[in-house]
């Protein structure tokens, strides 16, 4: 009786817990979300770079981009307490 309890809750038991389907949502967004991350920072600083040496307009497309990762931050912050339960301390706001 005690194998068949354990069946249940063992490695199929997954499949019936709510949880497991936040945490496959949030493994899921990961993808996409990473993607757009990556080319919003590439592109951001790679443009702040440029054109900081050209016109001194790099700068404050720098300073924005400091802000835009910051909400990525807050944003990545929300999902990962919001769907896997992961408990933070409360974030500091951004200086550049």
């Amino acid at each position: 009786m005690e194998h068949r309890s354990q069946e249940k809750t063992g490695f199929f038991g997954v499949i019936a817990r709510p949880r497991s389907y936040l945490n496959l949502l949030y493994l899921l967004l990961g993808l996409p979300l990473g993607t757009l991350y990556f080319t919003v920072l590439v592109t951001g600083f790679s443009l702040g770079i440029g054109l900081m040496v050209l016109a001194l307009l790099g700068i404050p497309i720098l300073i924005g981009l400091w802000y835009v990762v910051h909400a990525f931050m807050q944003l990545e912050r929300s999902m990962a307490v919001g769907m896997v339960g992961a408990r933070m301390g409360s974030p500091r706001s951004p200086s550049p």
